[in-house]
């Protein structure tokens, strides 16, 4: 917990010095009134003659009603506006999320958070517009908007064009993360879109910047299939975008099919990343997917994950569901294969239900009976009804791989260790039947 240190100064103001290093001197007369009605007074109205700021300053601006406002407030005239630019603009900017127009104000990401201070009005984040500022402009803010502290931080309320608003105003010695998001510029279409080996079908990726703190954002992006073993080639260029604040810029994402891609539909992951680690939200739910030949499985793999059916019914004995290996052993670094089979042994054709979907954990246990889990899969079908012969066999999906690796056990991606390991691959798509195979494999 930070320490908030306190010393008056008496005669001459008080000085706020918080643990953090921000020292910001305010007088008297900045200091809230006791009037009982709003009573906004006109440009300049000084706060302090003298602060000492951070390296990131920036303020946030959020419109308020009139009976919000504390009873003493300074009203903006347009010539200190046309001289302070930013703070004009803060203030469009929060009239435009008062007004509904909530991604000017806060990323997207279907959370709303609200910062409650010992002052003031609550600040929505999808109403609180965040602007940084120089420290020459947050001299010339003090020199001509009158701001409290109750706290740490310095706050007031303006009025201007016969509307209220809130400002507060922050300094931090660190670095802080940008506010970024993207956003895909094609429609992401259902069914998805098609392509075969030595195709290609390409994304614009627009992202844009909110508040950067004092340089522009430097985003990293990264793209790749939700299954490992699918072969399509990804490629997002330039795979590095520098944006300055409040602004946008593209780039674009190429989704190959290679010679050797393998038949099936997936899912594609789009990821960005700030020099100091952020995640920066690209398409979430929205990302595209593609379909590579005719399959209609959608693959998805995972590490370290487990999932699987609860309950179902007994099956049929004569509908089987076969897993089998390539090996029983492999070596370190081997590619282990895993295919399905579904055989119908009765006189009778079948159809299996409209949404198939196999689930392959790859685990172990130690002595002591724990289970752990090192690699999952989930392919799905959605297409047209699956049809079984008369004593037919047909293979499910497609062989499925695992590059024996996890994350199992760490924070960073490694190869399994030797050992025995156990392939589980449960099957549910007939009459609410569930099938589950359990394989014993050896490492070395």
């Amino acid at each position: 917990m930070k320490t908030l240190h306190l010393s008056i100064i008496t005669g001459v103001g008080i000085a706020i010095v918080a643990s953090f290093g921000m020292t910001i001197l305010i007088f008297p007369n900045s200091l809230l009134s006791i009037e009982s009605k709003p009573s906004c007074n006109g440009t300049p109205n000084a706060s302090i003659d003298t602060i000492r700021l951070n390296k990131t300053i920036w303020i946030s601006v959020m419109e308020i009603n009139k009976n919000q406002t504390t009873p003493d407030c300074t009203s903006l005239n347009q010539q200190f506006l046309s001289s302070m630019p930013k703070i004009k603009q803060a203030l469009g900017g929060a009239d435009q999320c008062f007004n509904g127009n909530y991604d000017l104000c806060t990323v997207p990401s279907g959370m709303s958070i609200e910062t409650t201070f010992d002052f003031g009005v609550p600040v929505r984040d999808y109403l609180d517009y965040q602007e940084t500022l120089t420290p020459d402009e947050a001299v010339a803010l003090f020199s001509n908007i009158k701001l409290s502290s109750n706290g740490i931080w310095p706050y007031g309320d303006l009025e201007y064009n016969k509307k209220y608003y809130q400002l507060v105003l922050y300094t931090n010695s660190k670095d802080r993360s940008p506010q970024t998001y993207g956003e895909i510029v094609e429609k992401i279409s259902y069914p998805p879109p098609q392509i075969t080996q030595g195709q290609s079908i390409r994304y614009t990726i627009t992202m844009k910047t909110l508040a950067t703190y004092g340089k522009p954002a430097e985003i990293q992006f990264n793209a790749r299939s939700m299954a490992s073993d699918s072969g399509l080639k990804l490629t997002i260029d330039p795979d590095t975008l520098v944006i300055p604040e409040r602004s946008q810029s593209n780039t674009t994402l190429t989704i190959t099919a290679t010679p050797g891609t393998l038949n099936g539909t997936y899912p594609i992951s789009i990821t960005g990343k700030t020099p100091e680690g952020q995640s920066v939200g690209i398409c979430g739910s929205d990302c595209p997917t593609v379909k590579v030949g005719d399959s209609d499985w959608s693959i998805v793999n995972n590490y370290g994950d487990s999932y699987g059916f609860a309950g179902g019914n007994k099956p049929p004995d004569w509908l089987k569901f076969e897993t089998v290996l390539d090996k029983n052993t492999y070596y370190l670094g081997d590619i282990v294969q895993i295919s399905n089979y579904m055989v119908n042994e009765s006189p009778n054709k079948i159809t299996l239900n409209d949404r198939a979907e196999i689930l392959v954990n790859v685990y172990n246990n130690d002595k002591n009976g724990t289970y752990h889990y090192y690699y999952f899969v989930q392919a799905m079908y959605d297409g047209k009804p699956i049809i079984l012969e008369p004593h037919s066999k047909i293979i499910l999906a497609r062989p499925l791989h695992w590059d024996q690796m996890s994350y199992h056990g760490s924070n960073s991606f490694h190869r399994v260790k030797s050992g025995a390991y156990h392939v589980d691959v449960s099957f549910g798509s007939y009459q609410g039947a569930i099938w589950d195979n359990d394989i014993t494999m050896q490492i070395k």
